[in-house]
C-alpha cells in the first residue's frame, strides 16, 4: 500500500531488523551499519516506485507475499555529471565512499536482500520539509542548547539537510558538510554526504549565484577527510568562510579549544549561550578573554555586519 500511495520527493523509511542491520562483513571490526533506510522517491506509477537511498538508485515492488523487493539500478548522482565534476572534492568523495559500501556491505540493496522483507513506512515530501525550515529555521541555525530534546530518528536523518536547506533560504551565512568522514564511525553507510535530500540540496547550491562552496582538507592527513564550506558572497560570510577553509577545518571533527569552539561557532551562527554551553559541557571554561580574541579576530576578517536573510532562496548561476 505504500508504494501505491508513494509520490515523487516523498521519503520512506524502512526499518532494518537488527540482525540485517549489523551485517555485511563478518569481520568483528566492520563499522556499524545503519538500522534505519530512507529512500527519497524520484519516480512512482503503478506501485512500482524508483528512489535513492544513501546515493543508490534503487528500483521498488512488492513481491506476491507483500515483501518488499529492492533492485540496485546505478548511483545518483552519476560521476560525470558536470556540477560533481566541478565541485571541489566531490566526485573524489562520493567514489571513495561508494567503493567502501560496496567492501563494507552497506549498499542499501544489499542490506535490504540481507533482511529477507522490511515494512516501509511513509514520510513528507522534500517541498514540504524545505517549507518547514523556511517557516522556522532555528532548529538548523542556533545550535544545541541545553535543554533540547533529543533527536528522533527522523530528526537526526534530516539534521544535515536541514542545515543545507536553512543556508539555501538565506538564513544561514555559513554552513559546513562532511563530504566524506575518514575517522571514527566513518562506514559507507553512515557517511553525512549520503543522509537523505543533501545531495539534492547541494546540487542546488551549485548552481545558486549568491553562495561560494569552498574544500577544506584536513590538515596534515588527508584520510581524516574532506569537507565542503558554503557561504553567502556577501561580507562578512564570504571572508569567514575562506578563514575557515584556509584552517582546513572538518565539520566531524571537534575543535579543540575553547577559542576555536567560539571562533567557529560564531562563523556558523549558533547562540552564544548554546556555543558556551557545548564549552562548558567538553570540560572548557568560556574566559571573557577568550570572547574579545574571538571577537577581534572575526572583526580582522571583515568589517561588515553579519546580515541574514542574505538572499537565498533562488537565483541560479547564468
Amino acid at each position: 500500500m505504500v508504494l501505491a500511495g508513494a509520490v515523487k520527493t516523498q521519503l520512506l523509511r524502512l526499518d532494518l531488523p537488527a540482525s540485517s542491520s549489523s551485517s555485511g562483513s563478518s569481520s568483528s571490526s566492520s563499522p556499524q551499519q545503519p538500522s534505519t533506510l530512507w529512500l527519497a522517491v524520484t519516480k512512482a506509477r503503478g506501485g512500482r516506485v524508483e528512489a535513492v537511498c544513501a546515493g543508490e538508485v534503487l528500483q521498488l515492488s512488492a513481491a506476491e507475499d507483500g515483501t518488499l523487493v529492492a533492485a540496485a539500478a546505478g548511483f545518483a548522482p552519476r560521476l560525470d555529471e558536470a556540477w560533481v565534476k566541478g565541485m571541489p572534492g566531490l566526485a573524489d568523495s562520493l567514489k571513495k565512499i561508494r567503493q567502501q559500501q560496496a567492501a563494507d556491505g552497506s549498499l542499501p540493496s544489499q542490506l535490504i536482500e540481507a533482511c529477507g522483507g522490511a515494512a516501509l513506512a511513509p514520510a513528507g515530501t522534500f517541498a514540504e520539509f524545505c517549507g518547514r525550515v523556511a517557516a522556522d529555521p532555528r532548529p538548523w541555525c542556533d545550535g544545541t542548547g541545553p535543554g533540547d530534546a533529543p533527536l528522533s530518528k527522523e530528526e537526526q536523518a534530516l539534521l544535515t539537510a536541514g542545515e543545507l536547506a536553512a543556508f539555501l533560504a538565506g538564513r544561514r551565512g555559513v554552513c559546513l558538510l562532511q563530504l566524506r568522514k575518514g575517522w571514527g564511525d566513518a562506514g559507507g553507510g553512515r557517511q553525512p554526504l549520503l543522509r537523505p535530500w543533501v545531495l539534492t540540496l547541494l546540487q542546488q547550491a551549485a548552481g545558486h549565484r549568491g553562495a561560494t562552496l569552498l574544500a577544506s582538507a584536513a590538515p596534515g592527513d588527508p584520510a581524516l577527510g574532506a569537507t565542503l564550506v558554503l557561504c553567502a558572497r556577501q561580507q562578512p560570510f564570504l571572508a569567514w568562510g575562506k578563514r575557515l577553509a584556509g584552517l582546513g577545518v572538518q565539520s566531524s571533527i571537534v575543535a579543540d579549544s575553547p577559542w576555536y569552539k567560539l571562533f567557529i561557532g560564531r562563523i556558523l551562527g549558533y547562540k552564544h549561550d548554546n556555543i558556551a554551553h557545548h564549552i562548558e559541557s567538553t570540560g572548557g571554561r568560556l574566559s571573557s578573554e577568550v570572547v574579545e580574541a574571538v571577537e577581534k579576530e572575526l572583526a580582522a576578517l571583515s568589517s561588515a555586519a553579519p546580515a541574514l536573510p542574505w538572499g537565498g532562496g533562488g537565483g541560479r548561476k547564468r
